[in-house]
């Protein structure tokens, strides 16, 4: 059986372009998801409700699969509403890759009215809206043909754009772990959005996927920040334990985990400083490793299913 995954948003293509998985069909929705111009000047035609909105929708989004699902960041109701009504007696799952906040353009309600199963990453979440929880998953061909790295040249290292104050967040982190010992850290942090590095010198360049996967792989230990009131997990958790490097996390519900394994993650505000020394210094430990492989997107599809 084949799944289609529909991507809406331009800053997640990236991540897609690199996805080459078994029965996994990748689409995305809306015509030049690819150029930063296109993009934005299709986001200010929905948000100001413009005339001939369908003009920006791909034709192939009349012709899905039996199961298609499609990920909240980018999606809009008239897409939604245009999808379902194109393919009916089609499976169609919105899930959410992101937490919901306050502000959420998106009614699940009259999603669901549309005819949507809505589905979503984080546990909390699905507990407050009353979606079906089927939690964060990698792919494993994100991380073929990636250069191994057997001396780390950093002890710790972050990736990422600056949103959230995670910028603040992650020195703040570094700071409080280096006094238990001292550390070489990496704190590579791009701009939430690309015309904002012009106010900020701190911030570097966008990375691709697979550059920003290499580059953080350059420690010894992924620094993974996750958003307050968040109990989802980022993708930088598989992006460490896939690739045999060790986590440190603010995330305390990864305790909960069967992948979870206290030689290999250290929950920040949790665990003890005192024991973050030994933690640097030990090597990876691959007893669970089974548990994680469970985590890939094959698995993650399987859950559709149950």
């Amino acid at each position: 059986m084949t799944y289609t995954i529909i991507t809406c948003s331009s800053a997640f293509s990236s991540i897609w372009k690199y996805t080459n998985e078994p029965d996994v069909d990748i689409k995305w929705a809306f015509k030049g998801s690819h150029s930063k111009i296109l993009s934005y000047i299709r986001m200010m035609w929905f948000q100001y409700h413009l005339p001939l909105q369908k003009i920006w929708i791909r034709r192939d989004m009349a012709h899905l699969g039996e199961i298609n699902i499609v990920f909240d960041s980018g999606a809009n109701e008239f897409l939604l509403k245009w999808i379902r009504q194109h393919n009916p007696g089609k499976r169609c799952i919105l899930y959410y890759w992101n937490k919901i906040n306050d502000h959420a353009s998106l009614d699940i309600e009259k999603i669901r009215n549309m005819g949507y199963e809505i589905w979503g990453f984080d546990f909390d979440d699905s507990q407050k809206y009353q979606y079906t929880y089927n939690s964060q998953f990698f792919c494993p061909s994100w991380y073929h043909d990636l250069k191994d790295i057997n001396d780390p040249s950093y002890d710790i290292s972050f990736v990422g754009r600056d949103k959230n104050q995670r910028m603040q967040n992650a020195e703040r982190m570094v700071e409080t772990l280096s006094r238990s010992v001292p550390l070489k850290g990496s704190l590579y942090f791009a701009a939430p959005k690309w015309y904002l590095s012009l106010k900020n010198r701190k911030y570097k360049k966008i990375l691709r996927f697979k550059e920003m996967l290499q580059k953080e792989l350059d420690g010894k230990v992924l620094l993974d920040i996750t958003d307050e009131g968040q109990s989802g997990y980022t993708l930088r958790v598989f992006d460490a334990l896939c690739n045999r490097r060790k986590l440190v996390t603010n995330n305390v519900h990864i305790v909960n985990e069967d992948f979870y394994d206290r030689r290999n993650i250290f929950v920040y505000g949790m665990d003890s400083l005192e024991d973050f020394g030994n933690f640097l210094n030990t090597p990876f430990d691959t007893e669970k490793m089974e548990q994680i492989c469970s985590r890939d997107i094959a698995h993650w599809l399987c859950r559709f299913m149950e």
